[in-house]
C-alpha cells in the first residue's frame, strides 16, 4: 500500500464518523427487529456484516420473520438493492482505468448510500477512500445491530415495540424533505402507500417478500413512465 493509499484510507475513515454514528442508532432497532423474528444474536450481527443496507435487510428480516422462502428474499434484496448496481457504475468511471479487479470489488463490497455520497465527491477517487469509510461504518452498523437483540431480552415489550417504529421514522425523514420540495416525488410516495395497504386488503396471499418485489418494480416502472426525466432536467440537476 503506498503513501497515498493509506492517506485516502485514512481520511475516508474519519469522514465516515458521522455515518457510523447513525448506522449505531438505526441498526438498534434492526436488531429488535431481528430478535422478533427468531434470528440469534450471532444471526443478526452476522447478517449486517455482510449487508450493510437498511431496507434490503429490514425486508428480509421481515420475510424471514413470516416464513417466507429463501427465493423470496433473493428477488426482494434485487430489487431493493438494484439500485447499487448504478452507484457502483458511476465510482467506477471515477477510478483509474488501470485499477486492479481486487481494489474495485473491495469498493463494490462496501457500497452504501452514505459512503457512495462521501465517495462521489472525491475528484480523483483512490479505492482506499470508500474501503476507509467502510471500515468506520461497518462496526457501526453491526454493533448496534447485536446490542438491539441483546438489550431486546431484557426490554419491556411496550419499549421494544416504540424502539421498533424509529426504524420507520428514520425513512419518513429521508423521503419527506425531497417529497415537499418535488410534487413527482410527493405523488410517487402516496401512490406506493396506497398500493401497498390495497396489496395488502386485497391480495392477502401475497407473502411479504412478493409483495416486496411487485410494489418496487411497478411502482418505479410506472413512475418512471409517467414522470420521466428528460435530458434537460437531468444536466441542469448535476449542475
Amino acid at each position: 500500500m503506498t503513501y497515498t493509499d493509506r492517506k485516502e484510507l485514512g481520511k475516508g475513515f474519519r469522514d465516515a464518523f458521522p455515518v457510523f454514528l447513525g448506522y449505531f442508532a438505526v441498526s438498534f432497532t434492526v436488531g429488535i427487529n431481528a430478535k422478533n423474528a427468531g434470528l440469534t444474536a450471532f444471526q443478526a450481527s452476522f447478517m449486517s456484516f455482510m449487508n450493510t443496507t437498511s431496507a434490503g435487510q429490514v425486508a428480509a428480516i421481515e420475510i424471514i420473520g413470516s416464513g417466507g422462502s429463501y427465493i423470496e428474499i433473493l428477488l426482494s434484496q434485487i430489487a431493493i438493492n438494484l439500485r447499487y448496481l448504478l452507484m457502483g457504475a458511476i465510482l467506477s468511471v471515477r477510478l483509474d482505468p488501470e485499477e486492479k479487479l481486487g481494489r474495485r470489488i473491495l469498493v463494490s463490497f462496501g457500497l452504501t448510500d452514505e459512503i457512495f455520497a462521501l465517495s462521489s465527491m472525491q475528484k480523483p477517487l483512490n479505492p482506499c477512500y470508500p474501503f476507509g469509510g467502510w471500515l468506520m461504518a461497518m462496526p457501526g452498523w453491526t454493533l448496534g445491530t447485536l446490542l438491539g437483540v441483546l438489550v431486546d431480552t431484557i426490554m419491556p415489550d411496550s419499549v421494544a415495540s416504540a424502539l421498533s417504529l424509529s426504524l420507520y421514522a428514520m425513512f419518513m425523514a429521508i423521503v419527506i424533505p425531497p417529497a415537499k420540495q418535488d410534487r413527482k416525488i410527493a405523488l410517487t410516495i402516496v401512490f406506493s402507500m396506497a398500493a401497498s395497504a390495497a396489496c395488502y386488503y386485497l391480495i392477502p396471499g401475497l407473502s411479504a417478500g412478493m409483495k416486496v418485489v411487485v410494489l418496487t418494480l411497478g411502482i418505479s416502472a410506472l413512475a418512471a413512465a409517467i414522470f420521466p426525466v428528460r435530458e434537460t432536467e437531468d444536466t441542469e440537476a448535476k449542475r
